[in-house]
């Protein structure tokens, strides 16, 4: 129900703060060439700037609400950074910038009355008699951080941007008839009877002597290689390896629990149920018929909008409450016994009465309880800051040896080697030797790089560079080389024995596609041939959720005509399937017709998406961005902490 309130709000600002075209443009990418834009902005299109200011609000905010959700896991930093927010906003601001400059060149400006219309219209802003309310424009304006000016202007160019839009998209060449047609064969439907035969089960192979091993061997001696293995050093630094060096004394213990309390002290929880009504007569009188007996979820949704599902809030603590709604429905709401309800209280989104169904107590832990915890905690970020101040010692010998053998002397580290590996982490004999993630990381990279490169620090985990570093250097690369019979003769026979039953298995489809054609009985021939038979009713073009159909059996399927038969290799590639169509019954669009809408809707997207694409390639060619790179840099640095 939360997020039904919610909904009125987030809506209407992804229009406006991110642009009517966002939706539509968001798959397109626009390029970082072009000049360079100076002053304070990082972009410009046209005459249209896209300031620094608007822009850095924009990332971070997409940022905190990433980094809320991951429950503050990654730094605002790390994510911006990893999720690739300053081109995601980039692309979304230029495309704005691009449209905005054309509605400008061609005189399209919304007026003040259109965009006062507008503004009184949207939903967030209204109350729930449908009245314009000042007090909901201001308190968004106040979250948002814009001023009154500044959204006026956003709606005055989305009216604008929306009208543009409208005029390229207003025809479709999308027409009843057209529509209709294609479900016919869209909407169609097939019925087959299929045959499995798996090679894989077939056991009656001739047996191979030398001379047809040695001569299968010879004719596909490609395929008896051994693989490209490299050899490779490389230094690995972690915060582990620095927690012997921290000292933490009884005041540190002290403070990082009282900074963390949060942890170590869980707040009461309340399970709670909410009614709003458009007057405080109808809340009153839902609140007596409650307290005289009726059950709060059952009256609530006979009185309401609402379900008996979307009246549930789930747990809140107390800040909870206060943040979402204010501090006079939090304290209501906490001065209430188990299974009782609030009086009506007066909010912006109309007369509330809560009903607390559960309360689960508050927890608190002292010092003494959690020492061990809060020690832990404190080894594991002061060897995380130990880390990054080695790093630049790090970074120093490096560039003075430039290899990691006198690297890893000068610092006291250990130098990691692995021989002669390939790209599976097994050495020549085939023992698997890569077997930890780290190490596969690592091994990964060394298979990346060119041979003699000079090694670089790289962050073990891309997003998150608390988890260590590492360096690597490929020292030599083995090259293929061919397999003599006698080590491989084992491979070999096992090769030629697979090929020869792929062999029967076809023999046999080819045989029960024979048999089909002469309108055998399917269940008969699949006996007779070690297969397997089965129907395939109601087979739609399109895959279903729950369909285990192969892509290619489907596409033979619907390749086929009515009453013939046909095979095809099995998609994993062990055997054959053979498939005779029965029926055929065309899609029907007079009973269809959700599917026809959909399928209406779909066409009419694309011709959208096809047009408005080519507009933006057209804008942004005539007037390709500047992008301000050293201010974006300077905005949002990649070594920021």
């Amino acid at each position: 129900m939360l997020l039904k309130i919610r909904g009125k709000l987030d809506s209407i600002f992804v229009t406006i703060l991110l642009g009517i075209l966002i939706a539509a443009f968001a798959i397109w990418g626009v390029g970082t060439g072009g000049g360079a834009v100076g002053g304070s902005n990082v972009a410009k299109v046209g005459d249209k700037e896209v300031s620094a200011q608007r822009f850095a609000t924009m990332v971070n905010n997409q940022a905190q609400q990433y980094q809320a959700q991951m429950g503050g896991q990654m730094t605002l930093n790390q994510i911006i950074h990893g999720f690739g927010l300053i081109q995601q906003i980039l692309q979304q601001q230029t495309t704005m910038a691009a449209f905005d400059n054309e509605t400008s060149s061609l005189g399209m400006r919304a007026s003040d009355s259109h965009v006062a219309e507008e503004l009184i219209s949207i939903p967030a802003f209204l109350l729930p008699d449908g009245s314009f309310s000042e007090q909901m424009l201001e308190q968004t304006m106040r979250s948002t951080g814009m001023t009154r000016n500044e959204l006026l202007e956003e709606i005055r160019a989305g009216i604008a941007r929306q009208q543009l839009v409208d005029s390229l998209t207003a025809y479709s060449a999308v027409s009843k008839d057209m529509v209709n047609t294609l479900q016919v064969v869209q909407g169609e439907r097939r019925r087959a009877n299929m045959i499995t035969i798996k090679a894989s089960e077939i056991v009656d192979i001739p047996e191979a002597d030398e001379e047809t091993l040695r001569s299968y061997y010879e004719a596909n001696k490609s395929n008896y290689m051994t693989p490209v293995r490299r050899s490779y050093r490389y230094l690995l630094v972690t915060p582990d390896q620095f927690a012997d060096k921290v000292e933490i004394s009884d005041e540190d213990i002290q403070t990082a629990y009282d900074s963390n309390i949060g942890d170590w002290q869980k707040p009461e929880l309340r399970n709670i149920q909410q009614a709003i009504f458009p007057t405080a007569e109808e809340a009153q009188a839902f609140a007596d018929a409650v307290n005289a007996g009726a059950d709060y979820a059952t009256e609530a949704a006979q009185r309401t909008e609402f379900t008996i599902d979307e009246l549930d809030l789930g747990d809140n603590t107390y800040d909870d409450l206060a943040v979402d709604f204010d501090a006079a429905t939090a304290d209501a709401v906490f001065a209430v016994a188990e299974g009782t309800i609030t009086e009506p209280l007066e909010t912006l989104a109309g007369y509330v009465v809560y009903k607390v169904t559960s309360i689960t107590p508050g927890t608190e832990r002292s010092l003494e309880d959690v020492r061990d915890d809060v020690v832990t905690l404190l080894k594991a970020e002061r060897s995380v800051d130990l880390m990054f101040d080695f790093i630049p010692e790090l970074e120093d010998a490096l560039a003075e040896d430039g290899t990691l053998a006198p690297v890893a002397e000068k610092l006291s580290l250990n130098l990691a080697t692995v021989s002669a590996v390939d790209r599976n982490g097994r050495d020549a004999n085939g023992t698997q030797v890569i077997t930890q993630q780290v190490e596969a990381t690592i091994h990964a990279a060394a298979f990346a790089a060119e041979v003699g490169l000079e090694p670089e620090i790289t962050d073990l985990n891309p997003v998150d560079n608390t988890q260590g570093i590492y360096l690597v250097e490929v020292m030599n690369e083995m090259q293929p080389e061919q397999q003599i019979y006698e080590d491989v003769s084992v491979a070999v026979r096992q090769a030629w024995e697979r090929e020869q039953r792929q062999l029967k298995a076809g023999e046999f489809a080819d045989l029960a596609v024979e048999r089909l054609r002469a309108n055998e009985n399917p269940e008969d021939v699949a006996a007779d041939l070690g297969g397997t038979s089965f129907d395939a009713k109601n087979v739609t073009r399109q895959p279903d959720g729950n369909s285990g159909l192969a892509a290619n059996i489907r596409s033979l399927i619907f390749t086929i005509g009515e009453g013939k038969v046909s095979s095809e290799r099995s998609a994993d590639g062990d055997g054959y399937v053979v498939v005779k169509v029965n029926e055929i019954v065309p899609g029907d669009p007079a009973t269809q017709a959700a599917a026809v809408a959909s399928l209406r809707q779909q066409l009419i997207n694309e011709q959208t998406n096809t047009v408005l694409s080519q507009y933006q390639a057209y804008l942004l060619a005539q007037n390709r961005p500047e992008i301000n790179n050293a201010l974006i840099e300077q905005l949002f640095p990649r070594d920021q902490e």
